[in-house]
């Protein structure tokens, strides 16, 4: 999706600063999704016009106790979020056997409450997964620090480098 974006900038005649700018990002998202791919990790970016930042983990967990079959398979999800208009927002999903678990933490305590009144319509529009339980609190972490602290724990350096 970026590099379509880098075609459609040169195409229009942006400067080749900018160009530049969206290939160096796409480098980048490459670079993350190998560093968390090593942690049985999916990072999937979010270059949508809306968000100011915006990515998804997602891993594939399997219960300890049970056999090896798609049915004790669940997905823990989350979505790291920047908007303008709701600052950062943390999603975490927790989906299993058409069942959803939702937490979503927000960065203030006024925007939660927004975030909270709109949940109850969005429970009362799910139709094919049935939302168990749902909760709204504070505490979201930036995107990106959030991303640098996963990469590189206690300032450690995610590129190794030879002579």
């Amino acid at each position: 999706m970026l590099l379509m974006h880098a075609i459609e900038l040169n195409k229009k005649g942006a400067p080749t600063e900018n160009i530049e700018n969206v290939l160096d990002l796409f480098r980048l998202y490459q670079l993350c999704r190998y560093r968390l791919a090593q942690e049985n990790l999916l990072f999937l970016p979010l270059p949508f016009s809306f968000l100011e930042q915006g990515y998804l983990l997602a891993e594939k967990k399997s219960h300890q106790d049970q056999e090896d079959t798609d049915h004790n398979h669940f997905w823990k999800m989350t979505l790291y979020l920047k908007l303008s208009f709701l600052g950062n927002l943390q999603i975490l999903l927790l989906f299993e056997n058409l069942t959803l678990c939702l937490r979503i933490l927000c960065d203030s305590k006024d925007k939660a409450e927004i975030i909270s009144e709109s949940l109850i319509r969005l429970r009362n529009n799910l139709s094919n997964v049935a939302l168990e339980s749902f909760s709204v609190g504070t505490g979201a972490e930036d995107p990106l620090q959030s991303l640098v602290q996963r990469i590189a724990p206690d300032g450690d350096h995610f590129l190794k480098t030879e002579v």
